[in-house]
């Protein structure tokens, strides 16, 4: 049958007091390469990323692929085991705001119940209770926060894993600037767009079958970290250019 996703929904309230518990947390700073849900970036500055990077490299003749990759039903599939370490591993200047997620994640259920007339005379059905054995539901105040802060230590490193496929630039960061960052990754929470250069042997065929390896490992590499953490690639999602 057909898979049910569950959506977060909040009054405004709800929504303002989750929100303004989760920024009262200390969190690990975002990578350079985070864009998604981040406070001021936007979400075209991947676009324009990628877009920049990609002319350079034409210009300098650098042959590369650009790799499209999606994580399935990402904000739900967070275990809930890692999303409780997360938070316990967040530092907070308020001793209850990360408790408070904790307990949120660990007794997050779902209730069914039969719509009863008022006028009925018969007993209300008990209703019936689903306990989430994952984290947080799409729509939820922080489950984007909550998903990039558990994949940020995976997605670090699985960038840095490469030293051989990372494209390097200098920072526009103020008070960073003269730090390397590298180029070739723009991540949008559940969303990656990742280059690939690879090189010219001259010869198509033996380029091809070059790009197709390095195509692989990264493959490889990013399901596996992820992995770690119950995260399942989208195979239908992605796309290589």
């Amino acid at each position: 049958g057909k898979k049910v996703r569950t959506i977060g929904m909040y009054d405004g309230f709800a929504k303002r007091f989750f929100y303004s518990m989760w920024n009262r947390m200390t969190h690990t700073p975002p990578l350079p390469q985070e864009f998604g849900y981040q406070p001021r970036k936007s979400r075209e500055e991947p676009i324009m990323q990628q877009l920049v990077v990609t002319w350079r490299l034409m210009k300098a003749r650098i042959y590369h692929l650009n790799v499209f990759y999606d994580a399935r039903n990402a904000f739900f599939c967070n275990s809930k085991d890692h999303l409780q370490t997360t938070l316990a591993a967040e530092s907070s200047s308020d001793s209850w705001a990360a408790p408070l997620f904790q307990d949120l994640v660990k007794n997050a259920s779902l209730q069914f119940g039969e719509e009863v007339p008022p006028d009925s005379k018969g007993p209300n059905p008990d209703p019936i209770t689903m306990q989430f054995d994952e984290g947080m539901p799409p729509g939820h105040t922080i489950s984007a926060q909550a998903f990039g802060a558990n994949t940020r230590p995976l997605y670090n490193e699985w960038i840095t894993a490469y030293d051989d496929l990372n494209l390097w630039a200098q920072s526009n960061v103020p008070g960073l600037e003269d730090m390397l960052i590298d180029v070739s990754t723009s991540i949008f929470a559940d969303d990656l767009a990742r280059k690939i250069p690879f090189e010219n042997l001259h010869d198509a065929g033996l380029s091809m079958a070059r790009a197709h390896y390095e195509l692989a490992r990264v493959d490889r590499d990013l399901r596996d970290t992820l992995a770690r953490k119950g995260y399942v690639m989208n195979s239908d999602k992605k796309v290589v250019v």
